[in-house]
């Protein structure tokens, strides 16, 4: 807890609590000193920010609203709220609202007329609730013509205050209201002196009536979003007892540590050149694109301090990998062992996605403590509470977390404070389908545009028509658009692509990948389809001992997916550099898109079905990864399906043209990563073209408009929320054979460990289990529903052969 200085401590108010004794037993002069210090935190972090938004007085204004934000909680019916088992009384049922009855005291400083008026009003007013909607402010209490319910409401929130009361509060602004500000480092909030006014209906009333105008005034949307989310954070940061907000640890030299005794590429030391502003990288698999950015980004905070780096990825395991690459390799010190869940080391790197929890919970788990699990469990939540609080300078996660804020989902404020001149890294922007690449593009557009936000984006694959759209979006030319050298993409040949006649599941596909693994080969096998790697798997593990091949794909629960991973990595030895080592042994992992990019793994070679030429590149990145000899290896493409519903997720004349791209340019021959743009121009001609464009266009359409709607103090209702889930979200079921293992596991070690069992699957499979009648509820805990279709820790959920296939993540 921020403690006040003994000679700042107005004590003759201690009285007055903000908190109950369960959730600390702050007084309120105790929370509104912590709640300010949290806000010290912001101004330190973004020093720039009130030139940003052109406001000079954007922090004083803020601490003025803070100071006086939870005024309100001195009323009587609140106090009686916050003792020990309180019973219902007239404040509770009429479920009123203190920062409503703070905005009495806003004369006191802040009269008509006063230029810092409104955005104070606005800070304190909505530091809780929304203006409208069922909960809202202004529905319950009225502005411009309130009715006799509305008057009434006022009044009781005025009688709720005594004369002492009201004195105290006085004495205490007087007093200390300058002092705190010097103390804390709001210099110029001493220029504001009080003049005692009375506090009554009317002085409510006023306000209510400015902050109607205030909040439909469009000219200030983003300086009224960042007070939200200002206040937002601090206060809620106070309220969990967080520590001071850490500094932004990256700088030039962490970002060349691990390249240090290397030679840079040119491209890695253009970026670690750059002038300020958003960048475009096109380097090959292998060739330090990540290396790369991190020094973009030092150089960046060179010229131009951020509070945040964000690396962006599309699949949760990437996320997870990568978050650990970036403790590990650049801000672990040198003689720790600690994972970046190490919450008594780590205040740099933090994911955030929907199974971040469970997967610090697992980390913590494995690393053997002796702690039980129920503690380990309160230290991960305690972890992810952090992040959700934006704790972390450093933050791993997907471009939905972005989009989150651009359906003004509930706290959408704080995140857009975060990404207020933020450094966001885009790596594998090839993963999504023009309609999400589309609401992505047109997010950064927004944020670069609004907020100040400068983008890195970096590929091995990029077409022409999205690249110019890219670029377009970032507000970049040719000079900032930078590429890897011939060189380089001439050292990045690894490959030999074979064509195969047949699919993956043919007798003669499968003769070829068995010879190779009892060859001494490590194989990776790919499938566009849950339930044909399913098939697969099955006829391929009657011909390999079961501790040399494993089945991966997106519907395992995460208990199992986190020990497919680790066994990929450790008992099979597949990264990069171990066939170096020597001593590896013959594997066959057979997975689906999941593993383009997901684990930093090594194979020999790869069988895979037909698919987009920017996906099939990324499953050769898999293969024959960071060799010291250069040596081309064999990669195999299956020439079916191709055909109907067996190329899902995929388009079919998509898939033609990539095979058709490959067979004239890379059949039996090295394929070079410099000309796959120009490959990709090929096969996006005519028809796909226009449709790409045409799913492209109607979403940056649609996303515009949300933005647009976007008002201040004002948050997205329950159907926007939901739309948002259903379009970004899968949902968690209980296989019907675990609900045993997971009740057992709630009882014993907590809710956290039980989630393991649950498997993630998309709204549409959902709909479809439900359909069939094989969904129910799990008794006492109906909230999570049972799926009735068999669960096998090696094969993971089987929705039947008739399962309409959805992309796999």
């Amino acid at each position: 807890m921020e403690h006040i200085p003994p000679e700042l401590n107005p004590d003759f108010i201690d009285g007055i609590k903000a908190k109950s004794r369960d959730m600390g037993g702050d007084t309120l002069a105790q929370h509104t000193w912590a709640v300010l210090a949290r806000l010290a935190d912001q101004r330190r972090l973004r020093p720039h920010l009130a030139e940003q938004f052109g406001d000079p007085r954007l922090w004083l204004r803020l601490y003025w609203g803070c100071f006086l934000h939870d005024f309100g909680k001195a009323a009587a019916g609140f106090q009686e709220r916050l003792q020990d088992d309180p019973p219902p009384n007239d404040w509770s049922e009429g479920r009123h609202r203190h920062e409503v009855l703070s905005l009495a005291f806003v004369d006191w400083m802040f009269p008509r007329d006063h230029p810092d008026r409104l955005p104070i009003i606005g800070v304190i007013a909505a530091h809780h609730k929304d203006l409208n909607g069922e909960n809202g402010i202004l529905p319950r209490y009225g502005a411009i013509r309130y009715d006799d319910r509305q008057r009434a409401r006022l009044q009781f929130l005025i009688d709720q205050l005594d004369s002492p009361t009201i004195d105290g509060l006085w004495r205490w602004l007087t007093e200390f209201g300058n002092a705190w500000a010097a103390a804390l480092g709001f210099g110029g909030a001493e220029s504001i002196q009080p003049a005692r006014r009375a506090v009554n209906t009317q002085s409510i009333m006023g306000a209510l009536d400015d902050l109607v105008d205030y909040a439909q005034d469009q000219r200030g949307t983003a300086v009224s979003i960042t007070l939200r989310g200002l206040i937002l954070t601090a206060d809620h940061a106070a309220s969990a007892n967080t520590d001071p907000f850490p500094n932004m640890p990256l700088n030039e030299a962490v970002a060349a540590k691990p390249t240090q005794g290397f030679t840079l590429r040119r491209h890695q030391t253009a970026a670690r050149e750059t002038a300020a502003g958003s960048h475009l990288l096109i380097a090959p698999t292998g060739s330090g694109k990540t290396e790369a950015a991190l020094l973009w980004a030092a150089r960046q905070m060179a010229l131009y301090p951020s509070a945040r780096l964000f690396y962006t990825l599309p699949y949760q395991a990437s996320m997870n990998a990568m978050a650990d690459r970036l403790w590990t390799r650049y801000f672990r010190r040198g003689d720790s062992a600690a994972d970046f869940s190490d919450e008594t080391v780590n205040r740099a790197v933090m994911i955030q996605h929907s199974r971040a929890t469970l997967h610090l919970y697992q980390q913590m788990m494995t690393a053997d403590s002796g702690a039980a699990p129920r503690a380990v469990a309160d230290l991960a939540r305690r972890q992810r509470d952090r992040a959700r609080l934006n704790f972390y300078p450093l933050q791993v996660f997907s471009p939905y977390q972005m989009l989150k804020a651009a359906f003004s989902l509930k706290g959408y404020e704080a995140l857009l404070l975060d990404y207020t001149g933020g450094l966001f890294i885009f790596d594998e922007i090839h993963a999504y389908d023009p309609e999400r690449l589309a609401l992505i593009l047109e997010m950064m557009r927004w944020l670069r545009v609004t907020f100040g936000a400068r983008f890195f984006v970096m590929t091995a694959t990029l077409p022409p028509h999205l690249q110019a759209r890219l670029m377009d979006a970032l507000g970049i030319g040719a000079d900032s658009a930078l590429t890897a050298d011939s060189a380089t993409f001439a050292e990045s040949q690894r490959h030999i692509v074979r064509l195969l006649e047949g699919a993956l599941t043919d007798d003669a596909a499968l003769v070829r990948m068995l010879a190779d693994y009892h060859q001494g080969k490590t194989v990776l096998v790919c499938c566009n389809q849950v339930q044909r790697a399913l098939a697969l798997y099955d006829a391929l593990r009657a011909h390999v001992e079961p501790e040399r091949i494993l089945l991966l794909h997106s519907r395992f629960n995460g208990g199992d997916r986190a020990d497919k991973e680790r066994r990929l990595l450790e008992a099979f030895h597949l990264r990069p550099g171990w066939q170096a080592r020597g001593g590896r042994p013959p594997c066959i992992v057979v997975a689906t898109q999941v593993i383009e990019v997901s684990l930093d793994v090594d194979f020999d070679t790869i069988y895979t079905e037909p698919a987009p030429l920017e996906a099939l590149i990324q499953r050769f990145g898999r293969v024959n990864r960071a060799r010291a000899d250069h040596a081309l290896v064999d990669v195999h493409v299956m020439r079916q399906p191709v055909e109907g519903g067996d190329v899902l997720p995929y388009d079919e004349a998509l898939v033609r043209r990539s095979l058709g791209t490959l067979e004239q340019r890379c059949a039996d021959r090295p394929i070079d990563e410099g000309q796959v743009s120009a490959m990709l121009g090929e096969i996006y001609q005519g028809d796909l073209l226009a449709d790409w464009d045409r799913r492209f266009e109607g979403k940056t359409r649609d996303l515009r408009r949300i933005l647009q709607a976007m008002r201040p103090f004002q948050s997205a209702d329950e159907a926007t929320f939901q739309q948002f889930y259903q379009m970004f979200d899968g949902v968690q079921v209980l296989p019907l054979e675990n609900e045993n293992d997971f009740l057992d596991a709630w009882e014993n070690r907590g809710f956290l460990d039980a989630s393991r069992f649950l498997v993630n699957i998309s709204w549409r499979q959902y709909a479809m289990l439900r359909s069939r009648g094989r969904l129910m509820g799990t008794g006492e805990r109906d909230d999570i529903p049972r799926a009735d279709v068999p669960y096998d820790p090696e094969r993971g959920l089987d929705l039947y052969h008739e399962a309409v296939e959805d992309s796999d993540e």
